[in-house]
């Protein structure tokens, strides 16, 4: 079968362990013939720029094609509007017979319902990464971009659509609250991790200890991605584990820090207890969690939450609404607020005590972190 994947709602980076990029890679595994059509925006360590058109095949075997974005007035707006160039002609050529819209928010998608009223034997699916709490956060947002744009182009889409799949259970919901679509067409497709570096970074626990000085008897929790005012947060948890002085206790923190946080970042990194690594690449992230007693995530969601389920790393996150699937009956502590407090009683909850952190590890371990690995999300998105 011909896949196509289509994003043009965010930006793609190479190499990363995120949903547009493990999901093309397990369908060519699968044995499709996989496209990717993106635009021509990218992270680099943790700074987004802009790079050339190009198409080539990829390390994993999927052809990937970046195209630019059609010039609408200015930069602010050609950016929120997403209407990348002959769209229309590239899906066209690549004649799929299985599409996936990673997010629809963007004016290219009347193109694509173009193609579709033509060809009506092809599938299509969309999914959805927007929810309450990262889009329609201001007034702008929620009425006009989120509240007329896209419930229009998603209502369009709707007639051609068999499934939206939102990431999160909040994202079904923002599915159907915002862009008021029917309930039936409406799921959960999970992010994950990519199997192999899961099995791989199984025995990277010694190795990895030992290249940052810590010792097995330590309590190592692991924190990580894009520190900045969403996830805020983890200036709280690096006051935590200072003020619990346990001898034992260390932090590893990596990713990119926002300059607003840096000078209270940097104040508190307080050598052999917590340690900063910086940006790291995403496939180097599993060999870290995997050396990991706890993972913390005090801020908002991010697609390391499901891959630390993957691994079967305990773990301690902030109760976002529509975020408890990642709950697989008790491996998962839940803040109810930002606060140093709660979170320093939960760690020292944890550390301390032997029964609450087995329970927790053993719930980790079990055979349901096995729904979080991207072979099974891969089958599912052909066949849900």
């Amino acid at each position: 079968m011909r896949i196509l994947h289509i994003q043009l709602a965010g930006n793609y980076t190479e190499g990363m362990s995120y949903q547009e990029n493990l999901l093309p890679g397990y369908h060519k595994k699968m044995g499709h013939e996989v496209y990717m059509l993106t635009v021509c925006y990218a992270w680099d360590k943790g700074k987004l720029i802009h790079v050339m058109p190009v198409k080539k095949e990829m390390d994993d075997g999927v052809i990937l094609e970046r195209i630019d974005f059609v010039n609408i007035f200015n930069e602010f707006i050609t950016k929120r509007m997403r209407y990348a160039r002959n769209v229309y002609e590239k899906i066209e050529e690549i004649h799929p017979d299985f599409i996936m819209l990673h997010d629809i928010q963007t004016l290219s998608a009347i193109d694509l319902c173009k193609y579709m009223k033509k060809h009506t034997s092809v599938k299509l699916i969309a999914d959805c990464h927007a929810d309450f709490s990262n889009s329609g956060t201001n007034w702008l947002s929620r009425n006009i971009l989120h509240g007329i744009i896209w419930r229009y182009i998603a209502r369009r889409l709707n007639k051609y659509v068999s499934s939206f799949y939102g990431v999160l259970p909040a994202r079904v919901d923002f599915l159907k609250k915002m862009y008021r679509l029917p309930a039936d067409k409406c799921k959960l497709l999970l992010m994950g991790a990519d199997d192999t570096m899961v099995a791989t970074a199984r025995d990277s626990r010694q190795a990895v200890r030992k290249n940052y000085n810590i010792r097995e008897e330590d309590f190592l929790i692991v924190t990580g991605g894009k520190i900045d005012k969403a996830k805020a947060q983890t200036i709280l948890l690096m006051k935590s584990v200072l003020k619990l002085n346990i001898k034992n206790l260390k932090l590893l923190i990596f990713g990119s820090v926002a300059d607003e946080l840096m000078q209270s970042f940097s104040e508190l990194l307080v050598p052999d207890k917590i340690i900063y690594i910086g940006w790291i690449d995403s496939k180097d992230s599993y060999g870290i969690f995997a050396a990991a007693d706890l993972a913390v995530f005090p801020g908002r969601h991010s697609v390391f939450w499901e891959q630390t389920a993957a691994q079967g790393i305990p773990m301690v996150v902030k109760d976002w609404e529509g975020t408890h699937h990642v709950d697989l009956g008790g491996n998962v502590r839940f803040l109810k607020e930002d606060s140093e407090e709660e979170i320093t009683e939960a760690i020292f909850d944890i550390v301390n005590n032997k029964h609450i952190y087995s329970s927790m590890s053993k719930a980790a371990c079990s055979e349901d972190k096995n729904k979080f690995l991207y072979s099974a999300i891969a089958y599912e998105s052909l066949n849900g």
